[in-house]
């Protein structure tokens, strides 16, 4: 038979496999995200849509979002630009409350937050709840707002909290 060392190599192979399949998939849900933002901002008109793309703060403690500001009028072309801003953005699913917080700060009118992302985010009742809590201040302060999160990997229950 073959030994725990000859299976090693094996292993290892499947490994890194299972590592590369799953950042595959996370890239696709990233572009879908990233095309279905650029399709609302195509239909809606870049005066009503701004892109936040989010991920996690980077190692030199750059932000962990960008907002693409040089967007032209052809969705291909933007999903390549947001491509390139999305590269400059740490891995990982860190929501933007402080770009939130600074659209309250500027009582910035929002008609409606959509989250395109890979997980549910609800807002709930716990006041440690960053979204929530930025969802109740901003009501309350600026104007109403609809939040809308829908789930590209499919993972989370669909729930209605009364925070949201």
């Amino acid at each position: 038979g073959m030994t725990v060392q000859s299976l090693l190599a094996t292993i290892k192979k499947d490994f890194d496999a299972t590592l590369a399949d799953a950042a595959t998939t996370q890239k696709r849900l990233c572009d879908a995200a990233m095309m279905l933002g650029l399709c609302l901002r195509e239909r809606l008109g870049p005066e009503r849509v701004e892109l936040c793309l989010f991920g996690a703060p980077t190692k030199d403690g750059k932000e962990g979002y960008k907002v693409p500001k040089a967007l032209g009028p052809k969705v291909l072309q933007n999903m390549r630009r947001c491509a390139a801003e999305a590269n400059t953005i740490g891995p990982g699913t860190e929501f933007p409350v402080q770009y939130l917080q600074e659209k309250l700060a500027a009582k910035e009118p929002i008609d409606m937050l959509v989250l395109l992302s890979d997980g549910l985010v609800s807002p709930t009742k716990d006041p440690e709840h960053a979204l929530g809590r930025w969802l109740r201040t901003y009501r309350n302060m600026v104007r109403p707002v609809k939040y809308i999160n829908i789930d590209l990997l499919g993972l989370g229950a669909p729930s209605l909290t009364s925070g949201g």
